[in-house]
């Protein structure tokens, strides 16, 4: 094997995307390995606790060495503790440069919306956002925002199912430095618990570059001027009965 050419040696590694164990191995057997090796390991990280991101912590000490940098799917359950585990500078975070999709999940315990915001502005690859539970809406003049003097390109997908807070996220997905282009947006929506304002004015934003909407809302249409999107090619609309006949 160490013969090999590199690329060959990267794609028998490829290979074995599917058997963590065998991966494992292989960065015992060479070094040039590891590096192919940790791409698949740590494609995807999840904390589904506090105890993880300790974990975690104690386990990679020093940002350098950290594999970190191979996540592109980063998944937080532990969403009600990111007040205490986002401190900042140096924090445990700014190790994750390479994400292009995060997933927080609050299903017992709300989250802080600006807390969210902060981490969404951690990632600087950030494409696609799925945020699901509850969001409490903090919303305050702290600068919060003007901390970042730029936010991720956002330009995938945004999924919130939220029993409450899209209103919270919305807004100040807004007030982001460069903007949010998301392509899809997917909406599972409470509605009574949130002003359908800022949901209407977030397609609006990305309007120049919406393909698709899926909006679980059967009373989103009495505020939302979808018509204005109906002649653009290639835009799916696939909403509630009531909204698709209020298109027509």
């Amino acid at each position: 094997m160490s013969h090999l050419p590199p690329e060959i040696c990267d794609h028998i590694v490829d290979l074995l995307h599917g058997e963590p164990e065998t991966l494992k191995a292989c960065c015992l057997v060479s070094k040039s390995w590891v590096s192919c090796a940790r791409n698949h390991l740590f494609g995807e990280v999840a904390f589904r606790s506090l105890n993880d991101l300790k974990a975690w912590e104690e386990t990679f000490p020093d940002p350098a060495n950290s594999p970190a940098c191979h996540t592109r799917s980063l998944f937080i359950a532990c969403a009600q503790d990111i007040p205490t585990a986002v401190v900042g500078e140096g924090s445990w975070i700014d190790e994750f440069s390479s994400v292009v999709r995060l997933s927080v999940l609050s299903a017992h315990e709300a989250c802080s919306a600006s807390q969210l915001i902060k981490l969404v502005c951690s990632l600087p690859l950030l494409e696609d956002l799925d945020v699901a539970g509850q969001v409490v809406d903090d919303h305050k003049d702290d600068g919060t925002i003007t901390q970042f003097p730029t936010s991720p390109p956002l330009t995938g997908t945004l999924k919130l199912d939220l029993v409450q807070g899209i209103e919270a996220i919305t807004r100040q997905l807004l007030e982001l430095p460069n903007g949010i282009h998301f392509r899809m947006l997917k909406f599972k929506w409470y509605l009574g618990r949130d002003d359908p304002r800022w949901t209407v004015a977030t397609m609006e934003a990305c309007s120049g570059t919406l393909e698709s909407i899926d909006i679980n809302s059967t009373k989103l249409c009495e505020f939302c001027p979808f018509s204005f999107y109906g002649p653009t090619v290639g835009l799916h609309l696939r909403l509630h009965q009531g909204i698709r006949e209020w298109v027509r």
